[in-house]
């Protein structure tokens, strides 16, 4: 069926991504993660402060391989060429400094989410069983709760990046959905 070559083709291309960074140094989530997008000068989000030590213990615990990365790997952002490989494509949220660990969490559940998971709680909650995060979890020696803690303050800092400048430049409504979904997640991730 033309549908199982193109995920047969889509899942080459992430175990190429993830034997190229597992080879790269590992360091502390923490050390990947801008938390001064989220908890800076500029863009404070009004997170509870124990759920900010909560997250801040989870980045230190992870260990992610150091590289670049896209920022938004999903379905929508692969392309598949003539020959049947597949392309990245949309640059426009590239890390310079990241882990292509979290393109490739992000991948898997924006992929559940498409599926119709309602909410990020639902979702992260469902990502805990998906066996691709087990399976990324397993493979950097980390348990899937904390994974996915990091990661979440990750899209956090991303999300908050997209409106660089002052904080006024980040819509209030941006704020207190990104305010939210981290304080939702500190109950399912228990962290």
């Amino acid at each position: 069926m033309p549908g199982d070559a193109v995920a047969a083709g889509a899942a080459r291309l992430l175990d190429r991504l993830w034997e190229s960074a597992s080879s790269a140094p590992r360091v502390s989530a923490h050390e990947v993660v801008d938390l001064s997008r989220v908890r800076g000068p500029t863009v404070r989000l009004p997170l509870a402060e124990a759920s900010w030590q909560q997250y801040e213990r989870a980045l230190r615990r992870v260990a992610v391989p150091r590289t670049s990365a896209h920022g938004d790997l999903r379905q929508e952002n692969l392309a598949q060429r003539r020959d049947g490989s597949f392309a990245i494509i949309d640059w426009e949220s590239y890390e310079p400094v990241s882990s292509l660990a979290f393109d490739l969490l992000h991948f898997h559940l924006e992929s559940q989410r498409r599926l119709g998971a309602p909410h990020w709680g639902v979702l992260v909650e469902h990502g805990l069983r998906l066996p691709p995060v087990t399976l990324l979890a397993q493979r950097l020696g980390v348990c899937p709760p904390d994974l996915l803690a990091a990661y979440s303050v990750n899209r956090a800092a991303r999300t908050m990046r997209l409106f660089s400048g002052p904080e006024a430049a980040v819509p209030e409504a941006r704020r207190q959905r990104t305010t939210e979904i981290l304080e939702s997640l500190t109950a399912v991730l228990a962290v």
